[in-house]
């Protein structure tokens, strides 16, 4: 288990805001830490960006970009493209198989190892999530509505997120007159537990990557523990000039252990 400070994530924050514009970093170091930086998106966020992507390449079957355009135009004037070996993409057939693909790895309530057969149930649960999703959004909220609007939403996000429904939609009202959530503590667990969901398995393949990498054949003799610890900084750790010692320092010492300048050592038991 790991305890944080509110330093050490303002330190985490700051490491990954200069490093995705180092100019001494190459760009695919750049780009890693610029993602980093987006971790926070939402399961609505995140679906509505997919679905934005999905619109682009629909309008890009009947209206090519300006990208798709040169490279027709090239192609046409130059006969060499005709001959190649590589066969030609028909641009309307190329965007619409983008389209499908991106529509097939939507989210959905259903694990990748199950079969298809109940797909439409798990569709429309997900469908029920992300409407019960929008509802902590104020932007979606009408401009007159009954106070207790939004509740029933409330109630099945509680459910599905196993956290208290009475005081879920206890903080949900004091949010619907006063519109921040900020200061609300009944709605925190449930916001916190909606923000935690991941929206990618990026991180976890760059974790068991990491992983790999700090235990080799020559140190297979970490524990679990200390294996978890080093893979959190490797992760997610700063570098060492921000890392901040001196509590875990005065830790150390108060559990009776010496200090590196210890002069007059306790004899060793047997």
């Amino acid at each position: 288990m790991f305890t944080i400070s509110v330093e050490q994530i303002t330190a985490l924050n700051a490491h990954f805001s200069k490093s995705s514009v180092d100019c001494s970093r190459n760009s695919k170091d750049k780009s890693k830490y610029s993602g980093l930086q987006k971790i926070c998106l939402s399961i609505a966020e995140a679906n509505k960006c997919i679905l934005r992507t999905i619109r682009i390449f629909e309008s890009m079957i009947d209206h090519h970009g300006p990208k798709t355009e040169e490279t027709l135009n090239a192609c046409g004037m130059n006969n060499s493209c005709l001959k190649m070996v590589i066969p030609k993409i028909i641009p309307s057939q190329f965007f619409r198989s983008l389209a499908n693909n991106l529509q097939s790895r939507l989210f959905t309530m259903q694990a990748s190892r199950v079969g298809t057969r109940d797909n439409n149930l798990f569709k429309d649960q997900y469908n029920i999530l992300l409407s019960d999703l929008d509802m902590l959004d104020p932007k979606t909220w009408p401009d007159k509505f009954d106070f207790q609007h939004g509740d029933a939403s409330l109630r099945r996000l509680a459910k599905q997120f196993q956290v208290d429904e009475i005081s879920s939609v206890r903080g949900f009202r004091e949010f619907k007159e006063i519109k921040d959530h900020s200061n609300i503590s009944d709605l925190k667990p449930l916001l916190t537990a909606v923000n935690t969901v991941a929206i990618s398995s990026c991180a976890c393949e760059r974790s068991f990557s990491a992983m790999n990498n700090i235990l080799t054949p020559k140190r297979n003799a970490l524990s679990s523990k200390h294996l978890c610890s080093l893979l959190f900084i490797n992760c997610v750790g700063p570098p060492v000039k921000l890392f901040i010692p001196s509590p875990y320092i005065h830790t150390w010492i108060s559990n009776g252990r010496r200090i590196a300048d210890e002069v007059c050592c306790p004899k060793r038991k047997n």
